[in-house]
C-alpha cells in the first residue's frame, strides 16, 4: 500500500484514487511539501483538488499535470504530477536548499523540437531540429552566447566554453578561451566534437582527431581510425572502429588510471567523466576505468545499457527500456520519479542532468545539495576547515564533523574524540589531537593518511595528496605526494606556523620569515623577502600572508584576482583555495577576492565571525556563537527548461 502524503489514504497504485496525487512524485525532495505537512510555514488553509472535480481546478505551466494549492491569497502551487513550484516564496533557510526537476514539453506549436542536448558544469545547450541552439545557465565566460548559430548538426559543451558542429564539417565556439579551448576556426571535415573541461577536440572524417586547448590532453595527432571521441575534465578517449579504446592526459598527480583502457575490446561508445572513463560494450555492459571505485564496482554490473554519460559526481546509464540508471551517493539507483521514463537523450554536468525523452519532453535537474542544509544543525563549534570535499569542524567537546559537498564523496570522523584541530582538502582529512597525536582518513592512494606515528604535533594541514605537521619543537614533517618536493620539508627549524598547498609547503618561522617547498612554476613560493609574518595561507598555485600590522601581501597565481589583496588591513586571519582568499577582520566581519563564479566572495554582510575557511567554489565562516554559515551555491538556471525552450 502506497499511503498518500497530501490526504493520508491508503492506495494499491501510483496515483491516490481521493485527491489524484502522483504518488512516484519523491515529495521529501520538495520542502514545499514536507513543510507545509510539518506546519513551518504561515498558511492559512491546505486546499486539494480533488480528482474529477471542475471547480477552480488548475493546470501546471509546467507539464500540464493537476496541481493543488495552498493559501489561495498568495496563489502558491504545487504541481501533483512532476512537483514543480509556482510563485512559492520559501523562507530564506531554504532559499538554496531546494534540488528540484524542471520539465517542459516540447509538443506545442510555437516551440521548435529539441534533437540533442549537452551539459557543461553550470549551462545546458539544446539543438533544435533548424540548426539552432539554446543555451541557459551560467554564463559568466559568454558560454551561453549561441543565439545566432545556423546550420549546427552536434552540440558538445565544456566546463565553462560551448562547441557547436556545422553541416559543413566547420567548428564554432564559445565561452572561455583561457587556454585556447575556443580557437576552432580553420578546423575543417569535422564529423564530431567534444569539449572537456579546458579543452575541446575534434574527429575528422579520415579517422585522424585535432585538438586544442589544455596541451596535456592534446597528444592525439597520432591517432587513426577513431570513430567517436570523449574529453573529460583532465584527458581524451578515442574509440575505434575496430572497437578498441585510446586515451591520453592526466597529470603528474594522478594516477592517470582513468586511461588505462588499453586491454578494452568490443566497444560500442565511450564517455569520459571526472578522472574516469566509461565503455559501452556491444552486449549492453559497461567498463569503468578510474580511481574512483564506488563507481567502477556498480557500474560493471549494470546491463541492457544503450547509452553512458559522465559527470563530475555522477554517471549515469540509459537502458533499453528507456529508464535510467545512476551511479551517485555511493549507490546504484534508478532515477526516482514516473517522469524518468521513455528517455531517448541524456547530458551530464557537474551538479545537474539533462535527459529527452521520446516524446520531446526536456527534463532538467540539479544532483547536490547546498552546505548550508548540512551545517545548519551544527552548534558548539570552536574549528572549521574547508576543501573540495565540502566542511570539517571541531566541537569543544572535541568530536569531529564533515558535511560533504558531493554525496559520492564521505569521510566518516563520527568516532574521531579529543580533537584540537583539524583540516581538510580534496581527497583526506587529518585531526590532531590533544595529545599530540594525528589521526587521518580518506584517499591515501600517496601515502597521505599516513600519519600514525606522528608525536608531539602542535598544527597539521592537508595538502591536495600530501599531509604536512607542526612539531612542538619547531620542526616540520610531511607525508604523502613529494613529486616536486612538497614534503622535503625535514630540515626546517624554528617553525611557527604551517600551510599545505596543492603541491608546495609554507613554513612561517619565528623571526617572521618564511620558508617553502615544492613546485614553484606559478610563484607561489617567491616569498623570501616577505617579513613580519605571523600565518600564512597556501592556496592552489598562491600564497597569502598576514602581517603583524593587520595587512596582507600574496604571491603565485592571480589569474581570478586571488592576490588582489594590497588594500586589506585590520586582518586576523587569512586562509586560500584554488581561486580564492578570504581575510578575517579583527571587527568580525570578512572580505574575500578571486573567482566569484560561484558567489564564494559574497561575504560583505557576516558579521560576529571568529575564523573562516576558503572551499573550493564556497566559503565558510565560524560565527561567535558557535554556528557555521557558508556562501550559497548561485543557482544560474542552468535547470530552467521553461526558459531555455522559449523562443
Amino acid at each position: 500500500m502506497n499511503k498518500c502524503p497530501v490526504c493520508g489514504k491508503e492506495n494499491t497504485g501510483f496515483v491516490c484514487s481521493d485527491c489524484g496525487f502522483d504518488l512516484s512524485c519523491d515529495f521529501e525532495r520538495f520542502p514545499t511539501l514536507s513543510t507545509v505537512k510539518s506546519g513551518s510555514l504561515s498558511v492559512s488553509k491546505l486546499k486539494i483538488i480533488r480528482k474529477g472535480s471542475f471547480k477552480n481546478i488548475k493546470r501546471c505551466n509546467v507539464c500540464g499535470g493537476h496541481i493543488f494549492y495552498f493559501d489561495e491569497k498568495k496563489y502558491l502551487f504545487i504541481c501533483t504530477a512532476c512537483g514543480k513550484t509556482s510563485k512559492l516564496q520559501i523562507p530564506e533557510k531554504y532559499g538554496d536548499e531546494i534540488t528540484h526537476t524542471s520539465v517542459i514539453n516540447n509538443k506545442p506549436k510555437n516551440r521548435k523540437k529539441i534533437v540533442s542536448l549537452a551539459a557543461g558544469d553550470y549551462h545546458t545547450v539544446v539543438l533544435k531540429e533548424d540548426g539552432t541552439v539554446g543555451a541557459i545557465g551560467n554564463n559568466y565566460s559568454g558560454q551561453c552566447n549561441v543565439g545566432t548559430w545556423k546550420n549546427i548538426s552536434q552540440v558538445s559543451a565544456g566546463g565553462y566554453h560551448t562547441v557547436g558542429l556545422r553541416k559543413d564539417g566547420t567548428v564554432v565556439a564559445v565561452g572561455n578561451n583561457s587556454k585556447g579551448q575556443c580557437e576552432t576556426g580553420d578546423w575543417m571535415s569535422i564529423v564530431s566534437v567534444a569539449a572537456g573541461y579546458e579543452h575541446t577536440v575534434g574527429l575528422k572524417s579520415d579517422g585522424t582527431v585535432v585538438s586544442t586547448g589544455d596541451g596535456k590532453q592534446s597528444f592525439v595527432y597520432d591517432w587513426k581510425n577513431i570513430k567517436a571521441i570523449a574529453a573529460g575534465y583532465d584527458h581524451t578517449v578515442g574509440l575505434k572502429k575496430d572497437g578498441t579504446v585510446v586515451a591520453t592526459g592526466g597529470n603528474y598527480f594522478d594516477s592517470n588510471e582513468h586511461c588505462n583502457v588499453g586491454d578494452w575490446k568490443d566497444i560500442a561508445a565511450i564517455a569520459a567523466g571526472y578522472k574516469y572513463t566509461a565503455g559501452l560494450k556491444k552486449d549492453g555492459t559497461v567498463l569503468f576505468a578510474g580511481n574512483n571505485y564506488s563507481f567502477m564496482s556498480t557500474v560493471q554490473s549494470w546491463k541492457d545499457i544503450t547509452a553512458v554519460v559522465g559527470g563530475d559526481i555522477a554517471i549515469f546509464g540509459l537502458r533499453k527500456d528507456g529508464t535510467v540508471w545512476s551511479v551517485r551517493d555511493r549507490e546504484c539507483c534508478l532515477i526516482e520519479g514516473s517522469i524518468w521514463e521513455n528517455i531517448s537523450k541524456i547530458a551530464s554536468g557537474k551538479y545537474h542532468m539533462a535527459a529527452l525523452d521520446k516524446n520531446g519532453t526536456l527534463i532538467c535537474t540539479k544532483l547536490k545539495e547546498g552546505l548550508q542544509k548540512k551545517t545548519a544543525g551544527w552548534r558548539n563549534i570552536r574549528k572549521i576547515s574547508a576543501g573540495a570535499a565540502g566542511i570539517a569542524g571541531v566541537t569543544y567537546d572535541g568530536s569531529a564533523l564533515f558535511a560533504e559537498r558531493n554525496k559520492n564523496i564521505s569521510y566518516d570522523v563520527s568516532g574521531w574524540k579529543s580533537i584540537l584541530d583539524i583540516s581538510l582538502n580534496s581527497r583526506h582529512i587529518v585531526g590532531l589531537k590533544n595529545d599530540g597525536t594525528v589521526v587521518a582518513t580518506g584517499d591515501n592512494y600517496r601515502g597521505q593518511c599516513d600519519v600514525s606515528k606522528w608525536k608531539n604535533i602542535i598544527a597539521v594541514s592537508a595538502g591536495w595528496e600530501h599531509t604536512a605537521g607542526l612539531n612542538a619543537d619547531g620542526r616540520a614533517v610531511a607525508v604523502g605526494e613529494n613529486f616536486f618536493g612538497s614534503c622535503d620539508i625535514s630540515k626546517w627549524k624554528n617553525i611557527k606556523g604551517i600551510s599545505a598547498g596543492s603541491d608546495f609547503t609554507i613554513g612561517v618561522k619565528n623571526d617572521g620569515k618564511l620558508v617553502s617547498a615544492g613546485a614553484y612554476g606559478s610563484g607561489q613560493r617567491n616569498v623570501d623577502c616577505w617579513e613580519n609574518i605571523v600565518s600564512a595561507a597556501a592556496g592552489f598555485y598562491h600564497t597569502v600572508g598576514l602581517k603583524s600590522d593587520g595587512t596582507v601581501v600574496a604571491a603565485g597565481d592571480n589569474s581570478s584576482g586571488q592576490c588582489d589583496v594590497g588594500g586589506w588591513d585590520n586582518i586576523m586571519s587569512v586562509s586560500a583555495s584554488m581561486d580564492n582568499t578570504v581575510g578575517l577582520r579583527k571587527d568580525g566581519t570578512v572580505v574575500a577576492a578571486g573567482d566569484n563564479r560561484h558567489g564564494q566572495c559574497d561575504v560583505k554582510d557576516w558579521k560576529n565571525i571568529v575564523a573562516v575557511a576558503s572551499g573550493f567554489g564556497f566559503t565558510a565562516g565560524l560565527k561567535s556563537d558557535g554556528t557555521v554559515v557558508t556562501t550559497k551555491d548561485i543557482d544560474y538556471g542552468q535547470c530552467d527548461a521553461e526558459k531555455l525552450m522559449a523562443d
